[in-house]
């Protein structure tokens, strides 16, 4: 089973026309988060930079597909607020939990730390360079990660 989140409505209807022809694959319209809300996400030209965090003048320099952005208010809801959701619907009891958020990954992980003794493993995508202002440093995400027993590392430069 595959359930995917994606927030942004025009890559959600992307997302859920090519997950209709397989039944094991299951698309939610919204953010996973810390916290149950409406939030605001930038939405860049190059849509794989939308976030919820704006992008650092060094990011700007390098990929010109930031310089033109929209906002669109989406729905945010925490992981575990839907676990039994997805449980009922997928029938599974241990999970992988990709993310890539663009930035807001220990959001994510924050509002899962409840479900997280289904997830047997995690990918998390974390920059060594801050490409989004105010996001959380990378050693300080891993380090609570680790908290949680998440502490085997494998990076891909």
């Amino acid at each position: 089973m595959i359930v995917s989140f994606e927030p942004v409505r025009e890559v959600y209807e992307r997302l859920q026309e090519n997950a209709k022809s397989d039944p094991r694959w299951i698309c939610y319209n919204l953010a996973l988060g810390e916290r149950h809300q409406e939030k605001t996400i930038n939405v860049y030209e190059s849509s794989v930079f939308s976030s919820f965090l704006e992008a650092t003048d060094y990011s700007k320099n390098i990929w010109s597909s930031l310089d033109t952005m929209n906002e669109e208010v989406v729905q945010v809801s925490r992981l575990d607020d839907i676990f039994p959701e997805l449980v009922a619907k997928t029938t599974c009891g241990s999970f992988f939990l990709k993310m890539d958020t663009q930035g807001y990954d220990i959001n994510v992980f924050r509002g899962a730390i409840g479900s997280l003794r289904n997830v047997k493993a995690l990918q998390s995508e974390l920059s060594l360079i801050a490409v989004y202002k105010k996001m959380r440093g990378t050693y300080r995400v891993l380090d609570e990660y680790h908290v949680h027993d998440f502490s085997s590392v494998e990076c891909i430069l």
